[in-house]
């Protein structure tokens, strides 16, 4: 199922979830620029993680992956890369990158793609542009089942 946030009459945004339909209307209320993702939309919604598999794939995670991961399903808005930056003391976006690309590398050995993980869109905050990394609602409950932290 997706969700329809209608702005200023004419512009109609498709959301995947209704935490995202809501987040979208909540910025687009304040003013707030939203920016598009950069992935290709999908028609449908992301994949379903089994418990198994992502405790398989958890389990072949670095330490500082899974507490990326972790801290990225910690809430439902996520995190921007400026904050995940500063949790893990990286100087800029492509040292956080690779430590994205490593959990792409080991989810797609054990059949998760990040889609079933986590959404990428750039949005405006206070005048700068940042990339806002959203846990997908599958993320969470599989967090959630093997004890991280969320809330």
């Amino acid at each position: 199922m997706s969700y329809i946030v209608r702005y200023r009459g004419s512009v109609e945004i498709e959301c995947a979830t209704l935490e995202d339909a809501i987040a979208i209307a909540e910025r687009l209320a304040s003013g707030e620029r939203v920016m598009p993702e950069h992935r290709v939309t999908r028609e449908s919604s992301p994949p379903v993680l089994q418990l198994t598999r992502f405790k398989e794939f958890v389990g072949q995670l670095r330490d500082q992956q899974k507490r990326l991961l972790g801290a990225i399903a910690e809430q439902p808005h996520g995190k921007t890369d400026r904050v995940l930056r500063q949790m893990f003391d990286l100087s800029d976006n492509k040292a956080l990158g690779g430590m994205f690309a490593g959990i792409s590398k080991i989810g797609a050995k054990s059949g998760i793609s990040t889609d079933a993980l986590y959404t990428v869109s750039k949005i405006d905050v206070a005048g700068e542009e940042v990339k806002e990394y959203r846990p997908t609602e599958s993320l969470r409950k599989a967090a959630k089942d093997i004890g991280w932290k969320v809330s």
